[in-house]
């Protein structure tokens, strides 16, 4: 009988740490993945931390007087005249990819410390996770070249920030351009640009009650630059590749809704759809594109009435 106990309280135990292992590598609860290679000829620091708002920061920079006593998980970064810093955004779901290469590889699985390595001079590379204000390190002198898993986990990182650099779009001038929002209150906003002989027009629901007819309202490529700054401003380009929908049990019963398609004169897109699931740094960008729509539609009714009198 007390065996049977033992068996049965050790099944709960297993299931529970299973159940609790399960629960991580959640790519909402993770706040800061951080790669550092440190080649010690120089010796010569590359750190590069990835963070949930699409955001890849790459920090370079030589300290030649500390050497090894430099720590850069626990001290602070160098003078801002002694670093270089590279920024570039990343697609929503390349965070998402990141957090599923830690989660194959198991990397809250890996040692803390991985080395050293014999007969080669290699470099040091470490790891590290930040998830629910827990933090994870693993590494160590040639941990790269000793540990397979640590290896898969820093190659699938790097795979995936080159597959899902943002900045691949190498135009800045938008050719066609479609948002609809519906938020919290009975509100419905749905703005259109598009290109008809030459020209191009802007349409939505508050102008066509205007009584104007299709196209809408004619704008110039001013308007499209200024579209682009929001663009940049708000990161948008990040949200390309997002397509979510809440299940049933995770709905509020506000309507909550957006959809976003920008094109750009180089065949480039940016496509997203979210159903009560929303990308980083949404509603800001959302405030700022209706006021912008807004402001431009009260201007240009205004300025066709005057026309009209």
């Amino acid at each position: 009988m007390a065996k049977r106990i033992i068996l049965i309280l050790a099944a709960m135990l297993l299931f529970t740490l299973s159940g609790c292992s399960e629960k991580r590598y959640d790519p909402s609860k993770v706040e800061q993945i951080t790669l550092t290679r440190i080649v010690w000829d120089n010796p010569k620091y590359e750190v590069f931390v990835i963070t949930p708002d699409y955001v890849v920061k790459q920090y370079d920079f030589t300290l030649y007087w500390v050497e090894n006593a430099y720590d850069y998980f626990t001290d602070p970064l160098p003078p801002e005249s002694e670093y270089t810093l590279n920024e570039w955004p990343i697609l929503h779901g390349t965070w998402n990819h990141i957090v599923e290469v830690l989660k194959q590889n198991r990397f809250y699985s890996l040692p803390k410390k991985i080395g050293p390595a014999n007969g080669n001079d290699y470099p040091n590379h470490y790891i590290e996770v930040t998830e629910n204000g827990m933090t994870h390190q693993s590494g160590g002198y040639g941990a790269f070249y000793q540990n397979k898993r640590f290896r898969s986990v820093w190659d699938g990182v790097f795979e995936s920030l080159e597959a899902g650099k943002a900045n691949r779009i190498t135009s800045d001038r938008i050719v066609s351009f479609s948002f609809r929002c519906t938020g919290d209150v009975v509100l419905d906003n749905c703005y259109e640009i598009e290109k008809d002989e030459g020209a191009y027009f802007l349409q939505s629901i508050r102008i066509q009650q205007s009584g104007i007819t299709p196209p809408g309202i004619p704008i110039n490529e001013d308007v499209l630059r200024d579209l682009q700054d929001i663009v940049v401003k708000y990161n948008i380009v990040s949200w390309d590749g997002f397509y979510e929908t809440a299940p049933d049990n995770m709905r509020s019963t506000a309507n909550v809704f957006f959809t976003i398609y920008i094109g750009y004169d180089d065949e480039s897109t940016i496509c997203a759809y979210g159903d009560h699931v929303l990308p980083y740094g949404y509603r800001e960008a959302e405030n700022a594109l209706v006021k912008f729509f807004n402001n431009l539609i009260t201007n240009k009714l205004h300025d066709m009435a005057n026309l009209e009198e």
